[in-house]
């Protein structure tokens, strides 16, 4: 679990690619363990909270880091300016604003196509 936040970002020079907008993500281990109780109805030690957040935060920045160097089509994954985990005393995710986006509540499972479309195997090649 994370805090996210949207940072506004103003650029001293006029390159149009350059982002207007980032989303940072920051481990939080207190919402780790308000999920974790609240789904389990138990209380567990910090120092468990803590490995459960390194892990978490560890695992999300392998999968984009792994993401950016493979060619992800289908799959719709913002661009990572950083992926800090962490083993740094500032772990973070800075990426891609999506900010026109939106959560489609999805119900049903992806179709045989949709999964033989994606070179899985790809994953397995770096």
């Amino acid at each position: 679990m994370s805090i996210m936040r949207r940072v506004f970002l103003e650029w001293s020079c006029d390159k149009s690619d350059l982002p207007n907008s980032v989303i940072i993500k920051v481990p939080c281990t207190a919402k780790v363990s308000d999920a974790f109780e609240k789904s389990s109805g138990k209380k567990t030690s910090k120092h468990d909270m803590d490995l459960m957040q390194k892990t978490m935060h560890g695992t999300e920045t392998k999968f984009y880091r792994l993401m950016q160097a493979v060619d992800h089509e289908p799959l719709l994954v913002p661009i990572i300016y950083a992926a800090i985990d962490c083993t740094s005393e500032d772990p973070v995710i800075v990426m891609e604003d999506y900010h026109d986006c939106f959560v489609v509540k999805n119900t049903g499972a992806f179709t045989e196509k949709q999964v033989s479309s994606y070179p899985f195997y790809k994953l397995f090649l770096l």
